[in-house]
């Protein structure tokens, strides 16, 4: 009996192209629900992702989970800029970032949030409020931000602006609000960079 030929390393790529199809959809579905809200079709972020439904469905049974990946990718992103500015600057640095996501994302996460503000197992607002306390701490320690604000103090601001852009259409226009709102609260959360259009 002759024994089949061993397996070419090309012919087992499953795992390979499993990763690279979920970033793709993750990448579409980020970039689509910003553009066009929580109910575009799934079948648009397949198309967008150059997968099939089937491959789409596989990773993300329901669009929940789709949704669930994106924030957590965002996360993911937040967490590692704060782990390569670990110093009095972090703060500025991921507050902008923050607020650069909230702007670019528009209304989607209010869509996607459940009842009790989570998503996919987790409360956004409570893994951003943590991850935001030391690199507070530290900027109002070196005088950069209002030495009284607090981290509630923050999520409270961001919430207000969140209201003030989420319904707006047009990125460039969200981008000034919520810039024109941060000046109006002033205590150090007006990123120094500005807005970036």
């Amino acid at each position: 009996m002759v024994d089949p030929p061993a397996p070419s390393p090309r012919s087992n790529r499953g795992p390979a192209v499993a990763g690279r199809n979920r970033a793709a959809l993750v990448d579409a579905a980020a970039r689509l629900f910003s553009e066009q809200g929580f109910d575009v079709p799934l079948s648009a972020v397949a198309r967008a992702a150059g997968v099939g439904q089937g491959s789409l469905y596989r990773h993300f049974p329901t669009r929940q989970d789709l949704a669930a990946a994106v924030v957590s990718r965002s996360m993911e992103r937040l967490r590692a800029l704060a782990a390569d500015h670990p110093g009095a600057d972090g703060f500025a640095v991921l507050w902008q970032a923050v607020v650069e996501q909230l702007v670019h994302t528009g209304g989607f996460l209010d869509a996607a949030l459940g009842p009790r503000g989570e998503v996919g197992g987790t409360v956004p607002a409570e893994d951003l409020a943590g991850l935001l306390a030391e690199p507070l701490a530290l900027a109002a320690a070196e005088g950069r931000v209002d030495a009284g604000l607090s981290v509630p103090d923050v999520m409270l601001v961001l919430t207000m602006v969140h209201g003030a852009v989420h319904r707006l259409g047009e990125e460039r226009e969200r981008r000034a609000t919520a810039y024109r709102a941060l000046a109006l609260v002033g205590r150090g959360l007006v990123p120094p960079d500005g807005p970036q259009v």
